[in-house]
């Protein structure tokens, strides 16, 4: 089934449905360059936002997520950066413990 990835920024490329199942899809695409999240638009003008699971050549597996789980997901992802360069800033250096 013909499909397309849409990523932010760039054009679309088009692809194609090797297998979807309710969860996610297999999808052959004409470059291995793929973000780990991107919407696919498949023919009747759906549109899925699907994260990488696996990749094999121009082959990848992907799930299907909702758009609330992958930002609070992000949200956490961002804390969890920060929480960690607050730290390291706070932390002496090599030098500073040789002191």
């Amino acid at each position: 089934m013909p499909a397309q990835i849409e990523r932010e920024g760039r054009t679309s490329l088009r692809c194609s449905l090797v297998d979807v199942t309710r969860t996610g899809a297999c999808v052959l695409a004409p470059a291995t360059a793929l973000p780990n999240t991107f919407v696919l638009k498949v023919a009747n003008a759906t549109r899925l936002v699907c994260e990488v699971r696996w990749r094999s050549g121009y082959t990848v597996g992907v799930t299907f997520v909702s758009i609330e789980n992958l930002r609070t997901r992000t949200a956490k992802a961002r804390a969890r950066t920060q929480s960690c360069a607050r730290a390291s800033a706070i932390r002496p250096g090599p030098a500073e413990e040789a002191g």
